[in-house]
């Protein structure tokens, strides 16, 4: 069977989108499993070891990631862990707020249209 170049080029899309939306969506279910295991009073060290490294740590005061600038680390929250799902068109992210003893007090969901 001969192949054009059309039929090639149409395939390879096909394939490319399939593999895109297989990983866009086992990136956020896992990041969802792993989320819903960490909970407030588990330490820093817990959340890397159900998260692994963080995508980007906003120290208090300071700005949180493009498309979540509004979010501040205040009071209790001495660092914030932020996991973004870079493949995701509507902006997904997980954070936890840790306080300055190592534990979290706060996480959160976030989805942005």
């Amino acid at each position: 069977m001969k192949w054009s170049l059309g039929k090639v080029m149409v395939a390879s899309i096909a394939v490319l989108a399939a593999l895109y939306v297989g990983s866009c969506t086992y990136i956020s279910e896992s990041g969802q499993r792993n989320f819903k295991n960490v909970r407030a009073g588990d330490s820093v060290d817990d959340v890397l070891l159900t998260m692994g490294e963080p995508s980007h740590v906003q120290e208090r005061g300071a700005k949180a990631p493009g498309g979540y600038e509004e979010s501040k680390c205040e009071a209790s929250c001495a660092k914030r862990l932020w996991y973004l799902n870079r493949s995701s068109l509507t902006g997904e992210a997980w954070s936890f707020e840790i306080n300055e003893q190592g534990d979290v007090v706060g996480t959160a969901y976030w989805m942005s249209p």
